[in-house]
This record gives C-alpha cells, structure tokens and sequence, in this order.
C-alpha cells in the first residue's frame, strides 16, 4: 500500500509491502527534502511496532493523510493504523 500525507509546502510517501523473495516486511519512506529511507523486518511484530512509532511520529509532527491509501496490483501492501 502506499500512503500520501502532507504538512506546509511538504509530502511524504510511505509504501508497505512484503517482499515475496524472502519474506521481509518492508517500509520505504520518501521525504521530500531526502532520499528515501528502506527499513526491513524480518518479523511481523517488529514490522508493526515501527508502523505504529511511526504513526504516532506523524501525528505529534502535524502531517495530515491525503485521501485514502493506494493498494498496488502486485501483491501483498500493509499494514499502518489509524
């Protein structure tokens, strides 16, 4: 799944997926003012717990979701609460 969200003049980018190779749970983060940032879980747990840091990080910073996430075609995309 890929996920929009904005604050001012900036967007920010987060893509959930699981790679089908090995198992691994990944996040990508794209900034607008950075490189985009690729964080690997081996364990689902772990996968959640920094969805849900993140989260949190996102909403104490003041970014605001745009519209709803997007479900890519090629396979599994999530999770992130709300």
């Amino acid at each position: 799944m890929i996920w929009a969200f904005a604050r001012a003049d900036e967007v920010l980018r987060l893509e959930t997926r699981r790679d089908n190779r090995d198992g691994a749970y990944v996040l990508v983060i794209s900034w607008t003012d950075r490189p985009p940032q690729t964080e690997r879980f081996s364990a689902f747990k772990s996968y959640q717990a920094r969805l849900l840091v993140l989260e949190r990080q996102l909403a104490d910073e003041h970014w605001t979701q745009l519209g709803d996430p997007a479900i890519l075609p090629d396979g599994w995309r999530g999770p992130i609460t709300h």
